[in-house]
């Protein structure tokens, strides 16, 4: 694809729609057959397609990186994750990435002979992709400090700015980058083989939130109007209802039902209010709904039990929300390693062939008690220990002072177990 094919490709077309679904900004089209448009103050958005994309965001917790075969590549890979505050960032890309089917890195020179890494939405890089959905060529157009339009195109090997000059972009200069790919990384989310660029985690949701929202409102509309006992007075004429003192009361006062006095000869009774149960019903239905397309426990959703569930049953429940995330993490994984491989190859110049087993490692995706942790690891090692007192310390959540009780403790019995084998060697 040429630069100006790259200028040519509009804007998402649905990127402000996929916002406002994320914000829980996106008006209903139409809130009900029966409910006139004035009854729009009353209307409530279902946050769905925002829990949707949080739930798994929480899930996706990288610790670091690892190569078996030369455990300082991976260190150092991890040294400028941390100096460019990717423990946080990555945060940003991962939900950016679900919400908005793509987001990207940009590998640059950075200080003390460090790769600089930044987070770009899909909004503010138009990209071409291969048949393997890497970036072959990218175009970031941006405005400087002094207010000038600029583009950089990112090509293997080079980066050009061009300026804008009397209406026309020109060539400003190129800076060689001895990269043999372009410095781009896409974070596609649910791509296909038919569409690399990916697709939004809400979509399979974006139309029961908005089913729920309209019960939402309607649930509004009705608390407003018929959920509430109705009084009523037959044979009465609006004038003659007054107060104690004789003022007649004012519309208001008789809807609240602040009615003391009335004339003589009229009937008064109460309707019973509305119940509600058909509107509630509907909602829990279109909560099973997206439990069922998204693999959210039903928990999330606000479908609770009388009896709270153990780490083992919400684990259970939520068995196919969890391999979807690791899903989610083997594929992020394998991106966050191959823009650790352009770091390096843009430090160090080309990249061992080993560099190609660089592995991201993750949190466990599951809910995982720190009991039936250490019960595992004494499973697997016989009842061996296999972390130092101190990390144990920090596990269980020790305070400042009690580790310092507990490491002068510690230290005063190894002084004296030496103490009683150097006497026994005597």
């Amino acid at each position: 694809m040429s630069l100006e094919s790259l200028r040519q490709k509009s804007a998402p077309w649905d990127y402000y729609e996929l916002e406002a679904y994320f914000n829980g900004t996106k008006r209903l089209a139409a809130i009900g057959v029966s409910i006139p448009p004035e009854m729009r103050a009353l209307e409530m958005v279902a946050a769905w397609p925002r829990l949707v994309v949080e739930a798994l965001v929480e899930r996706l917790t990288p610790e670091g990186f690892y190569l078996a075969s030369d455990q300082s590549i991976a260190d150092e890979a991890e040294t400028w994750w941390h100096a460019n505050e990717f423990d946080i960032e990555s945060i940003l890309l991962h939900t950016e990435s679900l919400a908005q089917k793509t987001a990207y890195t940009l590998i640059g020179p950075g200080e003390d002979n460090m790769p600089r890494y930044t987070v770009h939405t899909r909004r503010e890089l138009r990209v071409e992709l291969d048949s393997f959905g890497r970036v072959k060529e990218a175009l970031r157009p941006f405005d400087a400090e002094d207010g000038t339009y600029w583009e950089a195109h990112y090509e293997p090997g080079k980066v050009s700015y061009y300026g804008r000059v009397n209406g026309f972009m020109r060539l400003a200069h190129t800076e060689d980058t001895g990269l043999s790919r372009v410095p781009v990384v896409a974070f596609a989310n649910r791509a296909r083989i038919g569409g690399r660029s990916g697709e939004s985690e809400m979509r399979d949701v974006m139309g029961l939130s908005d089913a729920c929202s309209r019960s939402l409102t309607n649930l509004q509309v009705a608390q407003e109007l018929v959920s509430m006992p109705q009084r009523y007075m037959i044979g009465a004429n609006p004038d003659e209802l007054v107060d104690q003192n004789g003022v007649p009361k004012t519309a208001f006062e008789v809807y609240i039902g602040r009615m003391l006095m009335g004339p003589a000869g009229a009937e008064v009774g109460q309707l019973p209010g509305a119940q509600l149960d058909q509107i509630i019903n509907t909602i829990k239905l279109y909560a099973q709904k997206v439990a069922s397309v998204t693999g959210l426990p039903n928990s999330y959703l606000g479908i609770n039990t009388d009896n709270p569930a153990s780490g083992q049953a919400i684990n259970a429940a939520a068995n196919r929300h969890i391999k979807k995330a690791e899903q989610k993490q083997m594929v992020f994984g394998r991106k966050h390693a191959e823009v650790a491989a352009i770091g390096h190859e843009l430090v160090h110049g080309t990249p061992p062939r080993s560099l190609i087993r660089l592995e991201m490692q993750w949190r466990n995706a599951a809910t995982i008690t720190l009991d039936e942790v250490a019960q595992g690891a004494i499973a697997l090692t016989g009842g061996e220990p296999v972390i130092p007192p101190v990390v144990a310390r920090d596990l269980i959540g020790l305070t400042p002072e009690q580790k310092r009780i507990a490491n002068e403790h510690e230290q005063k019995n190894a002084a004296a177990r030496f103490a009683t084998i150097g006497g026994l060697s005597e």
